[in-house]
């Protein structure tokens, strides 16, 4: 028993010790921070504002007219009232020879006319003007007439004005248009109403979290076949994203008593693996081979440009490196294939699934078979599903692919990574009296909160990655280099000029230590690049 409480006790000192490891990477990033060109992203920032305006005009043409309505109802006055007048009998009914004046023989006509005896003395209401239908009665039985509607309509209805280009900021109006194209949503966003009740909404674009946060979902983009205006709303979408990103670098940066500007990589908290939560604007940057990746990225520089160069370095496939070690033990045949040079997990998943051959994979590495580029572009979203459990009713919303296909292709995936589930049931968790789940790391030996039992594995393989390279990161930093910036896989901190010969022994004796140290079953790697901006270390 007092074994088990030491070692308990050594495991929350060693926990405090991480955390307190990773706060201090916080602190020295924000400390040594990144030299930001401020000028140049403004350029950009005002180049990309002009080309959202044109965009959104492009949009609005060719999204459909947009109706112009009013609400139209019954007037209150149908009629015109009748108009009367009371008449009395005359003073005078004859004359003097007895006789019937003028006036009494009006008289005696009027009560003949309404039916009335001759000896009636009472003041008579007389119509002089009979009800007619007013002029708002005509212009409602035209507009019932002219919308096709029963005579008998009394309203409210709804009346068709004109019409005016669509508005792509009207987030009602687009999916509303979506919707008219057969859009199946494939992302959601869960909050609650006003009462308190659940409810789900569906996203156009990929929420924050999601590696590609911003952009249009792929359930929208497919769409373009049946309208090519969604292409424009694409773009559009691109734009806008990009834009938030210049726009949040201009408002955060820091200017010196210099005139010098400067932006620190923030940190705002830690994952359940412990992966820092990155806070704007340097979160998520979109990479290099994307739309105005290269142009963000190429704003941040070293801190002393003259004498310094920025290094990039990564660990190369992390999780698929980690993945590969726990798959081992059960598995080192796929291991070793997966281990083996030009494999590609994506193209052996589509070649199990029946979609393509090996010959199809050995062309298109040789460069002769583009096509099959498309291929491998549904199957490498549908492998990092399939991992977390996706069913086919969700791939098929994310890929298109029908149900069946679906089924297929997830069969096919644990047919190949059927180690994955028994490493999966082989990971030690528990649950406390609070009801939380909770994992133990076979690496790290750290506990992870557990949301699900269908995140074990997930959990695991990330939370390993994150221990893997802040164990590198700190290796690193022993021999007394500081980073100004630390991204999930990757970190980069500046050099001296004329040292990345010195500094590339640096970094692959400092991966042989990490290797020494963990001993897992696949050696992890790293890749290093030098270059003036972070962009051109990419």
């Amino acid at each position: 028993m007092e074994s088990h409480k030491s070692n308990l006790h050594d495991d929350a000192w060693k926990y405090c010790a991480y955390l307190s490891f990773k706060m201090d990477c916080a602190r020295e990033q924000e400390e040594v921070r990144w030299s930001f060109l401020r000028d140049k992203a403004q350029g950009h920032f005002d180049d990309l504002t002009v080309q959202q305006e044109a965009k959104t005009t492009e949009l609005a043409k060719a999204m459909p007219k947009k109706a112009v309505t009013r609400i139209a109802t019954m007037p209150k006055e149908m009629f015109n009232q009748a108009v009367t007048k009371v008449v009395t009998k005359p003073k005078s009914m004859y004359k003097a020879d007895g006789t019937l004046s003028v006036m009494g023989t009006k008289w005696n006509h009027l009560l003949d006319s309404m039916s009335l005896p001759r000896d009636t003395t009472d003041p008579i209401t007389v119509e002089v003007k009979p009800e007619t239908p007013s002029a708002n009665s005509y212009k409602w039985y035209h507009l019932l007439k002219s919308e096709n509607m029963p005579s008998d309509t009394v309203g409210p209805i709804t009346v068709v004005t004109g019409y005016v280009d669509g508005n792509p900021k009207g987030h009602a109006q687009v999916k509303a248009w979506l919707y008219s194209l057969d859009w199946v949503p494939c992302t959601f966003k869960h909050s609650r109403d006003d009462d308190g009740e659940p409810k789900t909404i569906e996203q156009i674009r990929y929420l924050k979290g999601h590696d590609r946060e911003g952009e249009l979902c792929d359930s929208v983009k497919r769409l373009a076949k049946k309208d090519p205006a969604v292409d424009v709303l694409d773009g559009l979408t691109v734009l806008t994203h990009r834009l938030g990103f210049f726009k949040s670098m201009l408002e955060n940066c820091v200017v010196d008593n210099d005139g010098s500007t400067w932006l620190r990589a923030e940190v705002g908290g830690l994952t359940n693996t412990l992966r820092f939560k990155h806070k704007k604007p340097l979160a998520n940057l979109p990479a290099v081979g994307k739309a105005w990746g290269q142009e963000i990225r190429d704003c941040l520089v070293v801190p002393y440009a003259d004498t310094q160069v920025l290094c990039g370095f990564d660990m190369v496939s992390l999780e698929s490196t980690t993945k590969k070690h726990y798959m081992y033990p059960h598995d080192p045949d796929y291991v070793d294939e997966m281990s083996t040079e030009g494999f590609d997990e994506h193209l052996d998943l589509a070649k199990h699934a029946g979609y393509i051959t090996q010959v199809d994979i050995d062309e298109y590495a040789q460069g002769t078979r583009p096509d099959v580029k498309e291929v491998r572009s549904k199957f490498k979203p549908a492998n990092y599903a399939c991992v977390y459990g996706v069913k086919e009713t969700t791939l098929s919303r994310q890929t298109g692919m029908k149900k069946s296909e679906c089924v297929t292709l997830i069969n096919a995936y644990w047919d190949r990574n059927w180690a994955v589930k028994a490493v999966a049931k082989g990971i030690f968790t528990k649950e406390t009296k609070d009801g939380k789940k909770w994992l133990k790391n076979p690496v790290s030996g750290f506990w992870y909160s557990l949301r699900y039992d269908k995140d074990i594995w997930s959990t695991t393989n990330q939370g390993t990655g994150v221990y893997c390279f802040d164990k590198m990161i700190s290796i690193v930093r022993s021999k007394a280099i500081k980073f100004n910036g630390q991204f999930h896989d990757e970190g980069a901190y500046p050099v001296a000029k004329g040292s990345e010969a010195y500094n590339d022994k640096l970094l692959r004796s400092c991966v042989d230590k990490l290797n020494d140290q963990l001993k897992l079953n696949v050696p992890l790697d790293i890749d290093s690049q030098y270059g003036a901006t972070y962009g051109s270390v990419h």
